[in-house]
């Protein structure tokens, strides 16, 4: 697992921890394809009854996708496609359902 990517377990709650706060938590490709594999781990273990996506710091649970990768990622049709699949893949199961909630408290 990535320092991007930090996942916490407290008893039949894991929390995903997107972690990158001083580029608002913009998700990188490869924090696309770890989000995907974490989401499937936690999503077999009978142990986990909710998971939790949240944003590191207190700016931002994620600006989007991190464009600063899109002139390599995206530059022609052939990556371009290729940076679609790796960002929209699906479980391979049902997942239970899941929330994100906001990285600062509500006021």
């Amino acid at each position: 697992m990535s320092d991007h990517i930090l996942v916490e377990q407290d008893g039949s709650i894991a929390t995903v921890v997107f972690n990158r706060p001083k580029m608002r938590n913009a998700i990188s490709l490869a924090m696309w394809s770890e989000i995907a594999m974490v989401t499937e781990r936690l999503s077999k273990d009978d142990a986990v009854r909710a998971i939790v996506y949240r944003g590191a710091g207190t700016d931002a649970f994620a600006s989007g996708a991190d464009i600063s990768e899109f002139q390599e990622n995206r530059k022609d049709t052939a990556t371009a496609l290729n940076y679609n699949k790796q960002t929209t893949r699906r479980p391979r199961r049902p997942t239970r359902r899941s929330a994100s909630v906001p990285s600062r408290p509500w006021r």
